[in-house]
C-alpha cells in the first residue's frame, strides 16, 4: 500500500511539471512582427517593395545610365544589407548599378512567420525582386555564406540571366530535393518553436552574445558600431518568431540540381573560417572548374566585412575581364 501511495504521489507531481511545461511557454509573451511603416527608413537609400505578397527592404546606389551593369548583394544567415557596407558605393563610384537586400526574415524585411524561406522559394522572390528595376541586361549576382547558397540556385535557375557570379563563404550545395527534414520537423513542433522563441526573446539576443557571434564569424574584435547595427535588426519586432518558425517551415518546392552551376564566378574562402571552413567544402568547390578560387588566410567568415580593400579590388578586376 505505501508503495502504491509514493507511485500516486510521485505520478501527480510529474503530471504538474508535465502540465507547467506545457502552458507556461504560452504565457510568456513574446515579440510578434508589426507593420513596418515604409515612412521609417533605416538607410538614407532605404525602399520598400511588396513582392509576391512578401514585403522587402533594400538600399540602392544607381547610376544615371541604366545601361550600366547592374549587381544584386545577397547577404548570409543572419546579416542584413550591412553587411556590404563597405562595398557597395566602391562598386558604385566604378559605374555600377548596385542593389543590396535584406532576405527575410532578416534586416528590415518581412517578418511574417508563416513565409517558406526555403533557398528555392527565396531563388524565385529574388528572380522575380529583380524585375522592378529598368535592367535589360544580366545580372552580377554576389552573396555571402547563406546567400552564396541563394545565388547560385538563381543561377541555376535562370542561367542566361547571370553575366557572373561572385562568392563569399559560400554554402554551396550539390542539390536541392523535396524531402522531409527531421530537424525542421522537430521545430515545426509548436511547443518547441514557442520554447526556443522565448529562449531568443529573453536570453540570446543580447548585446553581449550578438558581440561573441560577430567575433566568431570575424574571426577578429568587431567594432562597436557594427555591434549596434546587427543589434538593430535582431531588436526588429518579431524577429526571433519568424527566424524560428520559417526555418521549421522551409520547404524546397522544385529539384534544383546545384551541379548544373555553369556561370563564371569568383569564390573568397578565409582560412580561419569556423562557420564555412574551406576544408570542409572544398570538395564541393572544385566540382566547379569554371569558378576561380581567392584563399584568404588570415581571414574569417565574413570577408568582404574584415578585407573589403581586397575583396573590391579582387572583385572589380574579375568583373572587368
Amino acid at each position: 500500500m505505501k508503495a502504491k501511495k509514493i507511485l500516486k504521489i510521485f505520478s501527480s507531481i510529474l503530471l504538474t511539471v508535465l502540465l507547467l511545461a506545457i502552458t507556461i511557454p504560452w504565457i510568456i509573451p513574446i515579440s510578434k512582427a508589426q507593420k513596418h511603416s515604409t515612412d521609417l527608413k533605416p538607410f538614407n537609400n532605404s525602399e520598400f517593395v511588396e513582392i509576391d505578397g512578401v514585403k522587402l527592404h533594400y538600399r540602392t546606389w544607381l547610376n544615371e545610365d541604366k545601361n550600366k551593369d547592374w549587381i544584386l548583394f545577397i547577404h548570409g544567415m543572419s546579416s542584413s544589407t550591412y553587411s556590404w557596407e563597405n562595398n557597395a558605393e566602391i562598386f558604385f563610384q566604378n559605374n555600377f548599378n548596385v542593389i543590396a537586400v535584406d532576405v527575410p526574415p532578416f534586416g528590415y524585411s518581412d517578418k511574417n512567420p508563416e513565409l517558406n524561406n526555403s533557398i528555392d522559394e527565396l531563388s524565385n522572390l529574388l528572380w522575380n525582386f529583380t524585375k522592378i528595376f529598368d535592367n535589360s541586361g544580366k545580372w552580377i549576382l554576389i552573396g555571402h555564406s547563406m546567400g552564396g547558397a541563394i545565388v547560385q540556385c538563381m543561377s541555376v535557375m535562370k542561367p542566361y540571366n547571370v553575366s557572373k557570379a561572385v562568392f563569399v563563404s559560400p554554402a554551396m550545395f550539390k542539390e536541392l530535393t523535396p524531402q522531409k527534414n527531421f530537424i525542421r520537423f522537430i521545430y515545426g513542433i509548436p511547443l518547441i518553436q514557442r520554447i526556443i522563441i522565448i529562449i531568443g526573446d529573453y536570453f540570446i539576443i543580447t548585446e553581449k552574445n550578438v558581440s561573441k557571434m560577430l567575433l566568431s564569424a570575424y574571426g577578429k574584435e568587431v567594432p562597436e558600431e557594427t555591434v549596434n547595427e546587427y543589434l538593430k535588426t535582431f531588436n526588429q519586432k518579431g524577429f526571433t518568431q519568424a527566424f524560428v518558425k520559417t526555418f521549421g517551415n522551409a520547404k524546397i518546392k522544385q529539384h534544383v540540381n546545384g551541379l548544373n552551376f555553369k556561370t563564371k564566378s569568383l569564390l573568397f574562402a578565409g582560412g580561419k573560417d569556423t562557420w564555412v571552413p574551406y576544408e570542409k567544402y572544398k570538395n564541393i568547390y572544385e566540382l566547379f572548374p569554371q569558378m576561380k578560387t581567392v584563399l584568404i588566410q588570415d581571414a574569417g567568415h565574413c570577408i568582404m566585412e574584415t578585407h573589403p580593400e581586397e575583396f573590391n579590388k579582387i572583385t572589380l578586376d574579375f568583373l572587368r575581364e
